[in-house]
């Protein structure tokens, strides 16, 4: 979990960290709707030939976004070992990509700001924005790339070769790559060697709550053939990262051939979640779809939540996401033109992962209620829900809710006795991401004692609730 989160703490329902007991309510997961804008990017410059995804990162900077996405290399042109695209938006929808990136030879100016280099292609690059340090290092981005010839042999890699295996074949030096910026646009190596170690070739990257530095790559440790896993590398100062553990792997309770390819993990109002890259490795499938990831309150231990549903899986033969969809490096949370929104950027292939006959990709918006990762939905007939003990909160109580056409009643009860201590007042055919509670009693949530919560709810969807102020 979170150190010390900047905004409230926000209880979800991805999971049954919150839930004591229910009666007549269900679990639902959230539906991104994906913007009838789609695709938002298109391969369409000469040197995006190749394709296009974000594997990359869309940020907010200052009154515009910004997205740093995956150019995929053409043969025997400067960009042959893939490159790093940079765009702009103020909308989020409508996207330009400023020539004012890399000279190429032959070419002119182009939006590229990074190319692969001579040994390795350059993988999922992902950019945060830093404001608390050196303005020349900004911006600080990872990727997945190798040392240059000339770097591996007068210094050696610091991390033990990888070994070759069925679906991997190392190069010497690979790994992952840190490099910073002043303005996102002309970058440099905090050194020539990687930082990380190992087939991590798909990387998202996260600057958390607690300032610090977390990368989910995807890797491997099996002996016997490539099989996809979820690694947490972190570090506090961009420098020194920690070696990769692993957080999240498949078990017996998934299909054959289930392997994670990636994972964007992020904080949010006090939790750790992840969308989690599923590829199901059958023989008759190959889809990469997106699930739902959480770490657990002790910050130890991390699990797919919500049923282990699909979120944002992959549409029907022709479209440009029919086969594959790579969530982008973090979700972009409440931006200032869609406030009680998630804006979910990814990249959509039209076919299966091992099908390259008839490939295009391009990145595309999905967007998501905030908090509207999942949801407790209570139907025609009254049910209620009754929360574990929450401890050492604020009298203020807020609700993410849906109950246009319902209503709900929360209690607040002692947490040893179950003696009720105040009464809210109804809320009825309200649809907001924000609701204020208001009590029949003046008294209302007794500040710093165990509570628990019963809300009685008919018609309604219950997103999230949290005590002392409003989120945003």
């Amino acid at each position: 979990m979170p150190g010390t989160p900047s905004k409230p703490s926000k209880h979800l329902f991805v999971d049954d960290r919150w839930i004591e007991e229910t009666y007549g309510i269900s679990r639902v997961i959230g539906t991104p709707i994906r913007d009838p804008a789609n695709p938002v990017l298109e391969p369409l410059l000469p040197w995006e030939s190749g394709g296009i995804l974000c594997y990359g990162s869309v940020v907010q900077d200052g009154d515009r976004l910004r997205m740093w996405y995956q150019v995929y290399g053409a043969a025997d042109r400067p960009w042959r070992s893939g490159a790093v695209g940079h765009a702009v938006s103020r909308d989020g929808v409508s996207w330009k990509k400023p020539l004012s990136g890399l000279q190429i030879d032959g070419i002119g100016p182009t939006n590229l700001v990074m190319l692969g280099g001579d040994r390795s292609h350059l993988f999922s690059p992902a950019v945060v924005i830093d404001d608390s340090g050196d303005p020349a290092e900004r911006y600080k981005m990872v990727f997945f790339g190798a040392m240059s010839a000339a770097d591996f042999d007068r210094l050696g890699s610091p991390f033990p070769p990888t070994t070759a295996v069925p679906g991997w074949h190392p190069v010497d030096g690979e790994g992952l790559f840190a490099a910073v910026s002043g303005d996102g646009l002309a970058w440099r190596l905090v050194g020539p060697r990687p930082v990380a170690g190992g087939p991590c070739d798909a990387a998202a990257m996260t600057r958390g709550e607690d300032g610090t530095y977390r990368t989910f790559v995807k890797t491997s440790r099996r002996e016997d053939r490539h099989f996809r896993i979820i690694g947490l590398s972190q570090s506090t100062d961009f420098r020194m990262w920690s070696e990769p553990r692993v957080i999240l792997e498949p078990d017996w309770r998934d299909p054959p051939g289930t392997e994670f390819y990636g994972m964007s993990g992020f904080d949010y109002f006090g939790n750790r979640l992840g969308l989690v890259w599923v590829y199901r490795n059958a023989p008759d499938d190959k889809r990469v779809e997106i699930e739902l990831a959480a770490e657990d309150q002790a910050g130890s231990t991390w699990s797919r939540v919500a049923e282990r549903r699909v979120l944002l899986g992959t549409r029907e033969s022709g479209c440009w996401d029919a086969g594959v969809v790579y969530a982008g490096s973090e979700p972009l949370v409440s931006p200032a033109f869609a406030p009680d929104e998630i804006l979910i950027y990814y990249g959509g292939i039209n076919v299966r992962h091992d099908d390259l006959r008839y490939r295009r990709s391009a990145i595309r918006l999905a967007r998501l209620r905030l908090d509207g990762f999942a949801s407790l939905d209570a139907g025609h007939w009254p049910g209620d829900l009754l929360t574990r003990p929450l401890d050492g909160f604020g009298s203020d109580l807020y609700v993410n809710l849906d109950a246009a056409h319902g209503w709900v009643e929360i209690e607040c009860l002692a947490a040893e006795t179950g003696e009720v201590l105040a009464v809210s007042e109804r809320i009825e055919r309200r649809n907001e991401t924000a609701i204020f509670v208001t009590w029949k009693s003046r008294s209302g949530i007794p500040a710093q004692r165990p509570v628990r919560l019963r809300l009685k709810m008919c018609r309604s969807r219950l997103y999230a609730f949290w005590f002392g102020g409003a989120a945003l």
